[in-house]
């Protein structure tokens, strides 16, 4: 619950750090909102450990005793510092990302893995085993995220604070056009959040009314964590067009159609590797037999469920790729209602397939990948839409532009026949035609340009 919470409120906070911080008073009021966010699941965690909301949450709803009751709420209070630690963290992760310096941050998660994997070794052989085994993770927890917070802080200070940053930019950001450009990002991750548990809930309540019992919605837990390893790494492909669509000292500006083909061929590989487990003869059940724990017969079973998943990737894959394009635009309000169609397209599925004799397992990862697709076609749909307004507008300036050139001309042609003497009269036209020609010529070398970028666009 703690992570859910904290990666809800923190995780999108990285991209502001991504996109829009180009001095250090854009990071001073970056950081100003960074702080509050963290504050805010502080606040809500303490306040689901210390009130009847907690026990209602933990007690209630999840059915479980008085004394994991108890035990988790202190957990919970123990853990509130974290979403606040690393909102930090991935605020100056993503000003690092902007700067290409990707090596300080892969640096921070290893440590963070490490430290926390030799703490819980290290803790596990102590008394506090025995004493109070339920602080050995959190110990852990703290030490990793510190250990990343160090690393990245060090690193962003060390290469990027007085050495790249400005103290003011051009164009500074204030902290509204902030919070604009990250709320639809943040509708979108707490829809990704409740779409499992809807999914779960509609699948139990399915396989309740024929008799199932819950081997569907265990075979759908055991199934969930598979295609993530695949597709996990596609999300950061949204982070290319951001970091790689301007020329820096480093590297030239890649074109969309350039990004296409890094996306499409990462996209590749992943489904090679994908297709290649899950598809062999006895590669799933293996897979689920040795991995996962299970029995040959249960691992049986998981193999059309992981079937439909594989295809996953491909929709993570555009979906990523439109929403980094729409985040170098500063328009993420095109991203906002895929959210809202992703979660309709879940709960329709769960209530027509059904129909068509689709049960358990099955049913929840059609429901998933549906939303998946649906979430991807909308995203894609926003950025055609961005690029349709970008073009009406060019086209809109053009003919202002047409129209003040000919008044113009009029005006002078006006001046012409106003003349005194003939060669005053020759003069004045040679003038005006010239004028003429070299107005035509830049309105036309402006269209060119914009259908040449249109056209980039649409590739």
């Amino acid at each position: 619950m703690a992570a859910s919470v904290g990666d809800f409120s923190t995780a999108e906070i990285r991209n502001v750090g991504l996109v829009l911080i180009h001095s250090r008073q854009d990071r001073r009021k970056g950081l100003i909102l960074t702080c509050v966010m963290g504050g805010v699941t502080l606040a809500l965690l303490l306040g689901t450990g210390f009130t009847l909301v907690g026990t209602y949450l933990i007690e209630k709803l999840h059915q479980v005793d008085e004394g994991v009751s108890e035990v988790t709420k202190n957990v919970l209070v123990y853990m509130a510092g974290i979403p606040f630690i690393d909102a930090v963290t991935g605020f100056h992760a993503g000003i690092l990302l902007q700067h290409k310096h990707s090596v300080i941050v892969l640096g921070g998660a290893i440590g963070e893995v490490v430290v926390q994997l030799v703490l819980v070794l290290g803790l596990l052989q102590s008394n506090l085993s025995t004493a109070s085994p339920i602080l050995i993770p959190v110990i852990a927890a703290y030490s990793g995220y510190l250990t990343k917070f160090t690393v990245v802080l060090v690193g962003y200070h060390c290469v990027i604070h007085s050495k790249v940053l400005q103290e003011k930019a051009e164009k500074p950001v204030p902290i509204r056009k902030m919070l604009y450009f990250v709320w639809p990002m943040l509708l979108i991750r707490m829809i990704q959040m409740i779409s499992r548990p809807i999914i779960n809930i509609l699948v139990a309540r399915n396989d309740a009314k024929l008799g199932f019992g819950v081997q569907g919605l265990a075979i759908l837990s055991l199934v969930y964590p598979i295609p993530r390893m695949f597709f996990a790494t596609l999300t950061e492909i949204r982070t290319i067009n951001p970091v790689f669509s301007k020329a820096t000292a480093s590297h030239k500006a890649y074109t969309t159609r350039e990004q296409t083909y890094f996306t499409l061929g990462c996209l590749l590989i992943v489904v090679l590797i994908s297709f290649h487990f899950l598809y062999f003869p006895d590669s799933p059940q293996t897979i689920m037999h040795f991995v996962m724990g299970v029995d040959w017969d249960i691992a049986e079973l998981c193999v059309i469920p992981l079937w439909i998943s594989s295809f996953i990737s491909f929709a993570v894959a555009f979906r990523a790729h439109f929403s980094g394009w729409l985040m170098t635009q500063k328009k993420t309000k095109f991203i906002a209602p895929s959210g809202a169609v992703r979660l309709g397209v879940i709960v329709a599925v769960l209530f027509i397939l059904p129909l068509f004799n689709i049960h358990g397992a099955e049913l929840g990862i059609a429901a998933l990948l549906s939303g998946f697709m649906s979430e991807a076609i909308m995203v894609g749909l926003g950025a055609l839409a961005v690029i349709l307004t970008n073009r009406w507008k060019g086209n809109y300036i053009l003919t202002l532009q047409v129209k003040q050139t000919t008044r113009k001309l009029a005006e002078e042609e006006n001046a012409i026949q106003g003349g005194s003497t003939p060669e005053e009269k020759m003069k004045s036209t040679a003038t005006a035609f010239q004028k003429q020609y070299d107005q035509r010529e830049l309105v036309h070398r402006e269209r060119l340009n914009q259908l040449e970028q249109t056209a980039e666009c649409h590739v």
